[in-house]
């Protein structure tokens, strides 16, 4: 059973998706050692081969060292891009189910995030090590080290709606909106019934947006879900003529036929800073008013 970490538990660091610059790795490695973690740099973390940290065959290699060694307690990519969408057929995942471990990051890892969610396993939507310089993810991280060592965080969004109020007790799943659309029909596509759907993304066109969720409405995953949480969007465009709508009122319109609770504005995902999201686990959503909280612990 999974739960929160201990001082000395030992962290695999892989780079399954974009290479990264060894200095952000040291960096990243140096800050949750400082958290009492001891932390192994796996041997292909630190390469590049194209616009991948190294092959697919490498980035497998260490994935598949890091799931399968019972030593770690947690997995944390040093970043996203994009590359881990190429080992998913080939990853066994037979040894995490048996003994599963945190696995920590968002963006490209979306992919892992979603084959947790689909297993029933809780992960980590969470900075990386390719955050750790930037002083503005400093609470980010901060929440991430309260959560790891097993105590409750507190998120605030919006209810810019207000189409009701109340409190919703439920897991999360969702992601990179972009990541988890191309996961749709697959065997890796999470359950969303009776979820709390998180979705957020970064350089986006506003029509690719609006296509994509068109995608989950038509597919009917909005009148599944018990809430959305609506994460960071940013840099985003709308070239000339203009969309005509924004993302709010895309939003407003897709979730309108099931009056379906939305939290606005949380600061998770691709912005400023990344607050962390416990995936697969259940937690605590509360609407009052203008405002949402969500309450959430790995204990």
């Amino acid at each position: 059973m999974l739960t929160f970490l201990k001082p000395g538990d030992k962290i695999a660091v892989v780079s399954p998706s974009g290479p990264l610059d060894e200095s952000y790795i040291n960096s990243g490695v140096a800050l949750y050692r400082s958290w009492g973690y001891d932390l192994d740099v796996l041997p292909n973390a630190k390469n590049v081969h194209q616009c991948f940290a190294g092959t697919d065959e490498q980035r497998l290699a260490d994935f598949q060292f890091a799931l399968d060694c019972t030593e770690y307690k947690a997995i944390v990519a040093t970043r996203g891009g994009y590359g881990a969408v190429h080992l998913l057929t080939k990853l066994d995942w037979t040894t995490f189910k048996q003994n599963p471990k945190w696995i920590i990051g968002f963006s490209d890892i979306t992919n892992f995030l979603a084959c947790c969610q689909s297993f029933g396993i809780p992960s980590l939507h969470a900075p990386m090590l390719k955050n750790c310089d930037n002083p503005l993810q400093q609470p980010a991280f901060e929440a991430l080290k309260m959560l790891l060592a097993g105590q409750s965080i507190t998120l605030k969004c919006f209810n810019i709606f207000d189409r009701t109020d109340g409190v919703i007790e439920a897991g999360i799943v969702g992601g990179n909106l972009a990541t988890l659309i191309g996961l749709r029909g697959t065997t890796y596509e999470p359950d969303y019934e009776g979820k709390i759907l998180f979705l957020e993304d970064i350089g986006e066109e506003l029509y690719r947006v609006d296509r994509m969720l068109h995608n989950l409405y038509l597919g009917g995953v909005f009148g599944k879900i018990s809430a959305l949480v609506v994460g960071s969007f940013s840099q985003m465009t709308d070239p000339e003529p203009g969309f005509g709508k924004s993302l709010d009122e895309i939003i407003w319109e897709l979730t309108d036929e099931y009056k379906l609770p939305v939290a606005f504005g949380a600061k998770i995902g691709h912005g400023d800073v990344n607050f962390p999201l416990v995936m697969g686990k259940k937690v605590t959503l509360t609407i009052a008013d203008e405002f949402c909280t969500i309450n959430q612990s790995l204990a």
